[in-house]
Order: structure tokens, then C-alpha cells, then sequence
């Protein structure tokens, strides 16, 4: 597993064999510069021999047709990301929804929508075939399709797990105080901690309060400590 900032990445092993395959979660950065390093980790990671998955906020565009409202979409916004998906040879899967992922809570001229969520596989994954319950599956639209079924034929499992003992070589790494801090309410100076390292130029909550309005010129902490 691969655990940063901006992407965690996790290796898993089909159930009864030898084969791997890795997926990757992105959130990207807000600010271009430290995007730069979420693109130089992807594309050491597409060296790698396995299926690899790739989704989640990627914080970019990709054209003008991807964003309606503010400023113009220009290439240099756009340069790094592009070339990024083209260096690690990624094949951005189809998906059913609005155009836009993204909205910035605003209204009228104000208002800004942008496609920032994306998922993408590799494709050294669609050109080995997978072999998944006798059948071969060769595009990366019937990959997608197929990863879909297992998952949710794995939620609707019925069967009953009997082999308890194989909990025995599971090592007990959370203690019991851990599962009491777990549960702790957090003190208010806690969460005033979190919420002053909110980052402020995420987007804006449903109420139309973003991280910097809450930190800077939204409600201030006394207001928020009465409410608590």
C-alpha cells in the first residue's frame, strides 16, 4: 500500500491465485505546482507489470468542454494532466451522469461547473485479457462491466463463513485503548484545529461555506463553539 497527500494506492490479490491487480484513489491538490508531484508518482507507478485502476478528483480539466463559468480554460492548466494520462498510457473509462462533477455552491454569473472526477485504467490492462469465471474479456469497457458484477456479486454473497479459526493468525494490532480513543468525542479545541487546517481553496459545502470561510471571514469560532 501507498498512502500520500494526494493518492492512496493499494495492491490486491484475486481470491485463489496469484494475480494482482492495483487500484489507485486520487484527491488531487487545488494548486498547479503541487499537482506536479501527484503526476510524477502516477507515472513511476505505470511501470508496473499489473492491472492497475486510477480514479477519483483529479482537480483539472481536460478541455474547454469540461467546464462551464469563470475564466477560460487555458492549455497551461491543462499541459501537465494531459501529458501525464499519456505517459502512463491510461484509458479513461465511459461513466453515465451529468457532464459536471463539480460545483463551486455559487449562483447565477457567479457559478462554476467543472468535470474533476474521472476514472481511468491502464492499458497494458485492457491488452493482456482477462480470464474472469471461464470467460475472456479483451476491451476495457467489458473489464469495467465485469469488475462491476464481481464486487457486487461479493455483496450479495449468502454463503456462511464457518472457518473461524483462521482469525487465530490475524494479528491483533488495534487494543482496547485504541478502540476507546476511537470512540472519544472530540474536544472542542480539536476541532477547532481541524477546522482552521481546512484548506481553503476546496470546494464549497452544500451551504455554500467553503473551508476558507469558516477559517477567515465566515463564522467565528465563538459562533461555532455556541453551536456545539
Amino acid at each position: 500500500m501507498t498512502d500520500n497527500i494526494q493518492q492512496l494506492t493499494i495492491n490486491f490479490r484475486l481470491r485463489g491465485t496469484q494475480d494482482i491487480f492495483v487500484v489507485t484513489v486520487v484527491y488531487a491538490r487545488c494548486n498547479a505546482l503541487e499537482r506536479l508531484e501527484l503526476w510524477e508518482n502516477l507515472e513511476t507507478m505505470a511501470g508496473q507489470n499489473y492491472p492497475w485502476l486510477i480514479g477519483g478528483d483529479f482537480n483539472t480539466t481536460v478541455d474547454e468542454t469540461e467546464k462551464l463559468g469563470g475564466l477560460p480554460v487555458t492549455q497551461s492548466e491543462t499541459h501537465n494532466f494531459i501529458q501525464c494520462v499519456n505517459s502512463c498510457a491510461l484509458t479513461e473509462l465511459r461513466y453515465m451522469g451529468s457532464t459536471y462533477t463539480w460545483w463551486n455552491g455559487r449562483i447565477k454569473e457567479d457559478c462554476i461547473f467543472k468535470r474533476l472526477d474521472r476514472v481511468f485504467d491502464f492499458k497494458k490492462m485492457v491488452e493482456k485479457s482477462w480470464k474472469i469465471q471461464g470467460d475472456f474479456i479483451y476491451t476495457s469497457q467489458n473489464i469495467s462491466d465485469k469488475a462491476v458484477n464481481v464486487f457486487r456479486e461479493q455483496f450479495r454473497e449468502t454463503q456462511e463463513v464457518t472457518a473461524y479459526s483462521m482469525l487465530q493468525f490475524i494479528p491483533k494490532i488495534i487494543t482496547r485503548e485504541h478502540n476507546l480513543e476511537m470512540e472519544r468525542v472530540p474536544t472542542k479545541d480539536e476541532i477547532k484545529h481541524v477546522v482552521f487546517r481546512l484548506n481553503g481553496d476546496s470546494a464549497s459545502r452544500h451551504d455554500g461555506y467553503s473551508g476558507f470561510s469558516f477559517r477567515v471571514v465566515g463564522i467565528s469560532w465563538e459562533m461555532m463553539s455556541g453551536i456545539w
